[in-house]
C-alpha cells in the first residue's frame, strides 16, 4: 500500500506515468490491471465503502485508490496520517485478492470535481461513491450523477447507501438508480 498527497493542481508528489506503464508488471500474467477510485470520508461509512469496493469491485491484479479531499490544505499531513492507519486496515483483504491500494489526500473546493479529475488521470474502469443521506428526488445522488455526466462511457460510476447499490452506470453507458435489491 501506498500513500500519496496531491494538490489542487494536481501535482502528485509521487511520480505517475500518464499511460500508466506501471501496469505492465501485470502484463506477463495475462491479467488486465484496472482501476477502481473510491471516494472516502474517515468515518465508518468510508470504511464500508471501500470494503465494499474491494470485495465487490476489485479484482485479482487491480489497483484501488481510495481519495479523500481536503478542502483546507492545512490539514492535508492530518489526514495524511489518517489515511495511512485507515488503509493498514485492508492489508489482509489486499494480500488476499492480491489488489494493490494506494490512497491519496486531495485538496479542492469540490469533491466530485476533484473524483471526475482522479478518475480522467487514472483512466478509472469504475468510480465508487457513498450516500450519507437519502433524500427526496434524488439530490442526494449529485456526486454519482455529475460523475455520470462528465466521465468516459467506458467508466463505471456506482453510488452506495447502506451497502446497497442505489446508482448505477454500467461501463457501456446505461444507467440504473434506485437499485435496492440484493447485492
Amino acid at each position: 500500500m501506498t500513500l500519496e498527497a496531491v494538490d489542487h493542481n494536481h501535482n502528485h508528489n509521487n511520480n505517475h506515468n500518464h499511460n500508466h506503464d506501471h501496469d505492465n508488471d501485470h502484463a506477463h500474467e495475462g491479467v488486465e490491471r484496472k482501476i477502481v477510485l473510491v471516494g472516502i470520508g474517515f468515518d465508518e461509512c468510508g470504511r464500508e465503502l471501500l470494503d465494499w469496493a474491494m470485495v465487490k469491485v476489485a479484482e485479482k491484479g487491480d489497483r484501488v485508490i481510495a481519495v479523500n479531499v481536503c478542502r483546507n490544505s492545512e490539514f492535508v499531513a492530518k489526514y495524511e496520517s489518517l489515511l495511512d492507519d485507515y488503509l493498514s486496515d485492508f492489508e489482509g483483504i489486499c494480500e488476499h485478492k492480491q489488489v494493490d491500494l494506494t490512497g491519496q489526500v486531495l485538496t479542492g473546493n469540490s469533491v466530485r470535481k476533484v473524483l471526475v479529475r482522479e478518475a480522467k488521470f487514472y483512466s478509472a474502469a469504475s468510480v465508487v461513491v457513498g450516500v450519507s443521506k437519502i433524500k427526496p428526488f434524488g439530490c442526494w445522488l449529485s456526486i454519482a450523477k455529475y460523475c455520470a455526466k462528465k466521465l468516459p462511457l467506458a467508466t463505471q460510476v456506482l453510488a452506495l447507501h447502506d451497502g446497497k447499490v442505489v446508482f448505477k452506470r454500467f461501463s457501456n453507458g446505461l444507467l440504473s438508480g434506485m437499485l435496492y435489491g440484493p447485492q
